[in-house]
């Protein structure tokens, strides 16, 4: 059974831009989302991040890796034990993805890569299914993959930086 559409609520952040790579907006979505569920968390989060990968199609897995971070992270602080998360990735060839995807087997019960049969066949678009979140074992790596994303945000800070002068 689905809720109301009267008790969605938007959240944008603290940068009220709903970026949700910026460190201090996934902090004050854990907090929304906790103070909401009396620090329960909730059961399902799915997400579909994204941005415009025009002229980059070829290498889209690699301009995606930090919007896959951060909602891999953002599932580890918003659900509640035994919760589920589903995330639409594109291919899983690199490194990186596959790491963040190992990651989370040690998270979840149940960790499964899904390309739906309605999806064309071209279309890199596929889903990664985790069930069953285990809290306890899921704080070390969200810790880690928190201080990641700090790191990145610097990086890219230093990088645009860069480019301007």
């Amino acid at each position: 059974m689905a809720s109301s559409p009267l008790l969605f609520e938007p959240h944008y952040g603290e940068t009220n831009t709903g970026d949700a790579t910026k460190p201090q907006n996934i902090e004050s979505f854990e907090k929304f989302v906790m103070k909401g569920t009396d620090g329960l968390g909730v059961h399902l989060m799915m997400a579909d991040g994204g941005f415009s990968v025009k002229g980059k199609e070829n290498i889209q897995e690699i301009c995606s890796k930090r919007i896959y971070l951060c909602q891999l992270l953002i599932s580890l602080c918003v659900l509640r034990e035994g919760g589920n998360f589903y995330c639409c990735l594109f291919d899983v060839f690199t490194r990186f993805s596959y790491e963040l995807c190992f990651l989370m087997t040690l998270c979840y019960e149940d960790v499964c890569i899904h390309k739906p049969h309605t999806s064309r066949p071209a279309n890199s678009e596929r889903y990664i299914v985790c069930k069953g979140l285990k809290r306890e074992y899921s704080y070390p790596i969200r810790d880690y993959l928190k201080k990641a994303n700090i790191r990145m945000e610097k990086l890219w800070k230093v990088e645009k930086e860069g480019k301007k002068t």
